[in-house]
C-alpha cells in the first residue's frame, strides 16, 4: 500500500488500465474523468515511451491545477498528490521494434502507407492524431498484415511500459509544489503471432504469448539485433513448421485472468519499480 496521505491520480480514462493499476498498487486511484475531465487525450508526439508518458503526466498536472479549487473535496484529507502516466506498447523484433510507441495508432500508419516512419511521415501522422483513433481490432489486424508481408507468422516480441510520475505537495497558501519527478520501466518478453487466442484484456493481448514451447518451434530463423535485447530474438517463417508452431500457442495474455496477468505484465513490473522507489523516497 502507498502512503494514505497520498492521493494517486492516473493520467488515463481507459477502464482496463485503471483497473490493472488499482489492483497492482492496491490503492484507490482517481482518473481525469473523476475530476470532470471527460476528454483526456494528450497529443503523444514523443519518440520514446518515456517522452510520451511524461507528456501525459504533465497534462494531467496542469488540469488538476486548473480544477483544484472546484474539486477541493478530493484533496482535503491529502498532503501530497502522486500523478502517474503510463505509455506502453508492443515491440516486435522482426519489425525492428515496431509498433513500439505507435502501438495505439499502428493501423493509421499501416493504412496510410506511412511506413517506414521517416521524419516526413511522422509529421503527417501527428496531423492525424486529433481525428484518427483506430480500434484495438484495427491495430491487431495491421500487425498481422505487417508480419505476413515479411513472410513470417511468429516473432519474438516484448510488451514495454514506462510510467512517468510526479509528486506534488499540497500547500493551501502556495498551491502545488513539485517535489519529485521521474520514470520507471517494465518489460514482459514473449512472442507475438498472427493467431489470436482469448477474449480477455485489450490492445494486443490476444496476439501475445509470454508462455510458449520452444521445442514445438521446429524451424526458426535467428534475428541479428546487434544485442539490443537481453535474449536471442527469432522469427518463424510461413511454412509447415510455422503452422505447427501456431497450433502450439494456446495461452495468450487474453486467455489468462486479470489476476494472472497482473503478476507478470510489463505494467506490473513498472509499477513494482515505482512502489519501491516511492517507498524509499517518501518514507
Amino acid at each position: 500500500m502507498l502512503d494514505s496521505c497520498l492521493l494517486t491520480m492516473i493520467a488515463t480514462n481507459n477502464a482496463y488500465k485503471i483497473q490493472e493499476i488499482r489492483d497492482i498498487l492496491q490503492t484507490n486511484v482517481i482518473s481525469p474523468k473523476d475530476i470532470g475531465v471527460y476528454e483526456f487525450n494528450p497529443i503523444e508526439t514523443g519518440d520514446t515511451f518515456e517522452e510520451n508518458a511524461m507528456i501525459k503526466a504533465n497534462t494531467l498536472l496542469k488540469a488538476v491545477n486548473n480544477l483544484y479549487h472546484d474539486k477541493k473535496p478530493y484533496f482535503e484529507s491529502k498532503s501530497k498528490i502522486l500523478i502517474i502516466a503510463d505509455d506502453s506498447g508492443i515491440c516486435v523484433d522482426l519489425l525492428d521494434g515496431m509498433p513500439g510507441v505507435y502501438s495505439a495508432r499502428y493501423a493509421t500508419l499501416f493504412k496510410n502507407n506511412l511506413l517506414p516512419l521517416n521524419e516526413h511521415n511522422k509529421r503527417l501522422l501527428n496531423k492525424m492524431l486529433v481525428s484518427v483513433s483506430p480500434s484495438d481490432e484495427e491495430n491487431r489486424e495491421a500487425l498481422k498484415h505487417a508480419l505476413e508481408q515479411t513472410g513470417f507468422l511468429i516473432s519474438t516480441a516484448a510488451f514495454r511500459c514506462c510510467i512517468a510520475y510526479i509528486v506534488v505537495q499540497i500547500d493551501s497558501n502556495r498551491g502545488f509544489q513539485e517535489i519529485l519527478k521521474g520514470e520507471v520501466n517494465g518489460i514482459c518478453s514473449g512472442v507475438v503471432a498472427i493467431k489470436e487466442c482469448g477474449k480477455n484484456g485489450f490492445g494486443y493481448d490476444s496476439m501475445f504469448y509470454s508462455k510458449y514451447d520452444f521445442g514445438a518451434f521446429g524451424n526458426v530463423e535467428l534475428l541479428d539485433l546487434d544485442s539490443k535485447t537481453e535474449f536471442r530474438a527469432f522469427a518463424i517463417p510461413k511454412n509447415i513448421y510455422g503452422d505447427i508452431a501456431l497450433q502450439s500457442l494456446q495461452e495468450s495474455f487474453a486467455t489468462i485472468s486479470l489476476e494472472e496477468k497482473n503478476q507478470i505484465s510489463h505494467r506490473n513490473n513498472a509499477l513494482l519499480e515505482l512502489k519501491k522507489k516511492l517507498c524509499n523516497i517518501l518514507d
